[in-house]
């Protein structure tokens, strides 16, 4: 195979601008300095230093953040339909989507919140992990809406919710 049937839109990257002197200065970091045991010919080196270079040009700047809501509201949805006929508190709470939210840290709690007050779900353990806190009285333990009712307050005593924004559980 020869290098000159490859074209790469970046004119950097165009293999007539490239010489085997040149191959060894675009080389990335950690690459094998050895023939590839597959018995390729030397544009074996040239391929991967292109494919490389294409990857940091184009597909790390592609990388990005999805925004909070738009990562809760689909981890959550994923979380809700792989444990809905669960009645163990134990699976429900330790479903990978349900731990990637409470990764997502003390700026998700608002959106908690309002779900909670949409539809009373098991999000307690996932509050009391970001927050720290513990606002159910051990009176209400086991009744879903009444401990959701609980942390709707706690979320509007301290700022992660407004009252306006859902219904507060069995009212």
């Amino acid at each position: 195979m020869s290098t000159s049937c490859l074209t790469v839109s970046a004119a950097a990257l165009k293999p007539n601008r490239l010489s085997r002197q040149t191959v060894g200065q675009l080389s990335p970091p950690n690459f094998p300095d050895i023939i590839s045991p597959t018995g390729l010919s030397a544009d074996y080196k040239t391929l991967v230093v292109y494919a490389g270079n294409i990857q940091q040009r184009y597909l790390e700047p592609l990388s990005f953040v999805l925004p909070l809501e738009f990562m809760f509201r689909a981890l959550s949805e994923k979380w809700k339909r792989d444990t809905q006929f669960h009645s163990s508190v134990e699976i429900i709470t330790s479903h990978p989507s349900y731990r990637a939210i409470i990764s997502l840290g003390i700026d998700v709690v608002p959106l908690i919140i309002e779900d909670l007050a949409q539809e009373p779900l098991l999000w307690f353990d996932a509050l009391t992990a970001i927050t720290g806190e513990q606002p159910i009285p051990e009176s209400h333990a086991g009744d879903v809406e009444a401990m959701a009712r609980d942390w709707i307050v706690w979320g509007i005593d301290n700022g992660y919710f407004h009252s306006g924004r859902g219904r507060l559980p069995g009212s």
